[in-house]
Formats: C-alpha cells, sequence, structure tokens
C-alpha cells in the first residue's frame, strides 16, 4: 500500500468565514485511486468539517431560496446534500493549507 500527499491552498476572508471546498478536495483527487482518504487543515482557528448544502454558503447575496442540488463526487464519500467546508476564525484573512492523504492503491 502506498500513501499519496497533496496540498491545496485557500484565502480566507477572516471573521467566522465559511467556504465549501469539496470541488476542490475533488479535483485533487480525480486520479483513479482507491483507499482511504483524509483531509486536515493545521492552525487553531480553522476547522474541517461537512454540512447540508446551505444555499447561504453557495449562493450570492439575495439570493433567496435553496436550490436543488445533489453532489455527483465520484471519489468524495458525501451525502446527497452534504459539503466539506473550512470554516476559520481569525479576525483578519489568512491563507491555509489543506493537507490531502490517500492511503491505498492506484489503478
Amino acid at each position: 500500500m502506498r500513501i499519496f500527499t497533496s496540498k491545496i491552498t485557500e484565502k480566507t476572508a477572516g471573521h467566522c468565514d465559511i467556504i465549501d471546498i469539496a470541488p476542490r478536495i475533488h479535483a485533487a483527487i480525480e486520479k483513479d485511486h482507491h483507499g482511504l482518504r483524509s483531509a486536515l487543515v493545521s492552525g487553531s482557528s480553522a476547522a474541517l468539517t461537512t454540512t447540508e448544502h446551505e444555499w447561504a454558503i453557495n449562493s450570492p447575496p439575495g439570493h433567496g431560496f435553496w436550490p436543488v442540488h445533489r453532489h455527483t463526487y465520484r471519489k468524495v464519500s458525501l451525502g446527497t446534500s452534504q459539503q466539506v467546508i473550512l470554516l476559520f476564525f481569525h479576525n483578519r484573512p489568512r491563507m491555509r493549507e489543506i493537507t490531502l492523504e490517500l492511503i491505498g492503491e492506484t489503478e
């Protein structure tokens, strides 16, 4: 078994920023890898979690409806209406690095 590591960076706005990073995670693991995946953001002012797809996170301001949305990420195990989000709690903008690891094999 092998360990594959990649990194993505995200610019945060500060002040409780919430960013949907599921598309970036999916793009980073697009290759045909099979195995256990993990994601880690370092630092005491940031966290990764999953949540239901929220229109407030993904819609422009003033867009007052919840769009019907189904994730089609083949290689990220998410529920029908889930997304992976980066939470950032610092009071000013920063760049955050997210480390993605896969323990497994390629096809």
